[in-house]
């Protein structure tokens, strides 16, 4: 989000429990649409541990319960950043992460635009992080790894981020950065995540 010089309108696919939605409420945004398949998580969520503290009910929110695959074939809408919360890029989820859903993803970013996705563990979806980045820097302008520890998950985490036009992605608004409320996240750790562990650069051939 602090890459993205101008972030108004935001894409989510999955992320039933709110999380991300949050954090991208704390942003400047206009408008988020949160796409998620099964509505089941969502309720259970806000019954029972309601860590998007309220960002369900932001009138900025509009959730859709639905195929997040099918909605990025099919509409009209176009965004500043899309953040892909899904599962484990395997089974189910493995769609995902291919060349074709990265296309579309791109087909419906602005003409600056950011895709980010998460890719797995760094030491349980080695093969699945590498397809994924490679998948991505095929079909986008630019495309970096990177990683770093999420509580409850085996650390670290990776991630893949596509960019669609001129974007700095390591030069981030600093500025805007410490308005941002956050825990683990800021200005600061930016650019220390972009430093992946020497075992995944060798396999990214940087």
């Amino acid at each position: 989000m602090l890459a993205h010089p101008d972030p108004k309108k935001v894409l989510i696919i999955g992320g039933g429990d709110g999380g991300a939605l949050r954090e991208v409420l704390k942003h400047s945004v206009e408008k988020v649409i949160m796409v998620e398949i099964d509505r089941k998580v969502v309720n259970f969520v806000r019954k029972h541990v309601p860590i998007d503290r309220g960002a369900f009910d932001d009138q900025r929110t509009e959730l859709i319960i639905g195929d997040g695959v099918e909605y990025v074939r099919t509409t009209e809408e176009n965004f500043d950043v899309i953040i892909i919360d899904s599962t484990d890029p395997v089974g189910p989820a493995v769609f995902l992460f291919s060349r074709e859903f990265y296309r579309a993803c791109y087909e419906i970013l602005g003409e600056k635009g950011i895709l980010v996705t998460q890719a797995g563990g760094s030491y349980f979806h080695i093969e699945e992080f590498v397809k994924s980045y490679e998948n991505m820097k095929r079909e986008f302008d630019g495309v970096y790894g990177f990683a770093f520890t999420i509580i409850g998950y085996a650390p670290p985490w990776n991630f893949v981020a596509g960019l669609k036009g001129s974007i700095d992605f390591e030069n981030i608004d600093v500025a805007r950065g410490k308005r941002i409320d956050t825990e683990y996240y800021d200005p600061e750790r930016h650019i220390n995540m972009l430093f992946l562990p020497r075992f995944l650069r060798k396999r990214l051939r940087f």
